[in-house]
């Protein structure tokens, strides 16, 4: 029942956008495409940085481009150390895995051998110790 709900919101919401697009397409139509003016467009501020740091002597051999390379090059050389960690701890899942199956591959035959070991177990006769007689407080004054 709640998913027949859901499913007449989501139709309905589709279906008012579809309405509402159409409606409004003549209008969006009619309207002049706008132009760029540049006293309205504001400077962003990656120019601003640019621009100050040009003017400050050591920053003016610095190079973006050779920056973000070795960041890119950093992270490169982590991403690759972690797949490695990552190919290590897979390849310990994977041995771990295949010692487990092989020891359920033997597990019938390890579960034959303890049972005969038991039959022959309960076979033999266990000798029983004789327990030595405590000695009593009665029998001291007795005797």
């Amino acid at each position: 029942m709640s998913e027949l709900i859901a499913q007449i919101f989501l139709v309905s919401g589709i279906l008012g956008i579809v309405i509402i697009m159409f409606r409004k397409l003549p209008l969006l139509a009619s309207l002049p495409e706008a132009q760029k003016d540049s006293s309205l467009i504001k400077e962003d501020s990656g120019s601003i940085i640019k621009r100050w740091l040009a003017g400050i002597p050591i920053f003016k051999s610095f190079s973006i481009d050779a920056y973000f390379q070795k960041i890119l090059l950093k992270i490169r050389i982590l991403t690759l150390k972690l797949e490695n960690k990552i190919s290590s701890q897979l390849q310990a899942l994977r041995t771990k895995s295949q010692e487990k199956q092989n020891s359920n591959d033997n597990y019938w035959e390890d579960l034959k051998k303890s049972t005969i070991q038991k039959v022959i177990r309960k076979r033999k006769p266990k000798q029983k110790e004789v327990p030595a007689e405590p000695v009593t407080k009665e029998k001291s004054i007795n005797d």
